[in-house]
């Protein structure tokens, strides 16, 4: 019999998150919805990539439901997708990149991988400070942390061995955050850059 894993995750969020019973029905109707998307295209939640994500949300919107709400449904999508992450049901996040819409506004239009790759070889990686800014970039697009939560990570946020960072998020929440193979590299390489800067400027 298959794990029912958006009921695991419900559970999770109630046992390990503690959120109240009104909050974890609210991920249940969203999750009911994705779920009930991705059956009506005979596949599973876990099996939607990318590019069902976006056609979700844009089911959504088409269908009159309130930007708000979109955005909470993206969210719920979000949480599921990074649980299944951490619990190695998934390998990627196929909402990752998926940004609610705003009051009335059209959804954002998303980065081409080309455009992504120039994004990521903008800095010059022959110095300390490129190396630095590549390892940035590189985080932000593996992960989708808030800037803030980005400039707040110090060496000890990054677990290199578990594949995950800790950040500090709204209301000092701590969360853990999977990160991909080529963000943890640059992070190791900037790691090595500075201690040889401070190295240096010791001698």
């Amino acid at each position: 019999m298959a794990r029912d894993l958006i009921r695991e995750y419900l559970s999770f969020l109630r046992v390990e998150k503690g959120l109240s019973k009104n909050s974890v029905e609210s991920y249940q109707r969203d999750l009911a919805r994705l779920k009930a998307w991705g059956e009506s295209r005979g596949r599973e939640p876990q099996a939607l990539d990318k590019k069902d994500i976006r056609q979700f949300v844009m089911s959504l919107t088409r269908g009159g439901l309130a930007p708000r709400s979109v955005g909470r449904a993206i969210s719920a999508a979000r949480g599921f997708y990074r649980f299944l992450l951490l619990d190695g049901h998934a390998k990627t996040d196929p909402s990752a990149d998926i940004m609610p819409p705003q009051g009335g506004q059209k959804l954002p239009r998303f980065l081409t991988q080309e455009e992504i790759e120039r994004l990521l070889e903008a800095p010059d990686t022959t110095t300390p400070e490129g190396v630095r800014d590549r390892a940035l970039v590189e985080v932000l697009y593996a992960t989708g942390l808030r800037v803030s939560e980005l400039v707040s990570l110090t060496s000890a946020s990054v677990d290199v061995d578990s594949g995950v960072l800790f950040c500090t998020g709204k209301g000092s929440k701590q969360r853990r955050v999977p990160v991909g193979r080529s963000a943890l590299a640059w992070l190791q390489r900037y790691e090595s850059a500075r201690r040889a800067l401070l190295a240096g400027s010791e001698s």
